[in-house]
C-alpha cells in the first residue's frame, strides 16, 4: 500500500479516521493523503435575486486551515 486517502468532513468521527490512517501508513510505511471536499451554496428561490455574491475563496481557505490544523495534531 503506498498511498492511503482519508477523507475528512473535521467531526469526531473523521479524525478517528485519520488517527486509524495513521496507524496504518506507519505499519505499511505508506504516505497519506488527506483530503476535504466542500459544497458550493447552492441558493434556491420563487424570489429573484439580482446578484448573489459568494466568495468561494473563503471556503477554500477555511478548509485549507482546517487541514492543516489536522496534519499538525497528527
Amino acid at each position: 500500500m503506498k498511498t492511503i486517502l482519508c477523507p475528512t468532513d473535521f467531526s469526531k468521527g473523521s479524525e478517528n479516521a485519520v488517527r486509524y490512517a495513521v496507524e496504518l501508513a506507519r505499519v505499511y510505511k505508506s504516505k497519506i493523503l488527506l483530503m476535504h471536499a466542500y459544497e458550493t451554496p447552492v441558493i434556491y428561490t420563487d424570489v429573484s435575486v439580482s446578484t448573489v455574491q459568494l466568495d468561494f475563496n473563503i471556503l477554500k481557505e477555511d478548509a485549507l486551515k482546517q487541514l492543516k490544523n489536522s496534519i499538525q495534531r497528527f
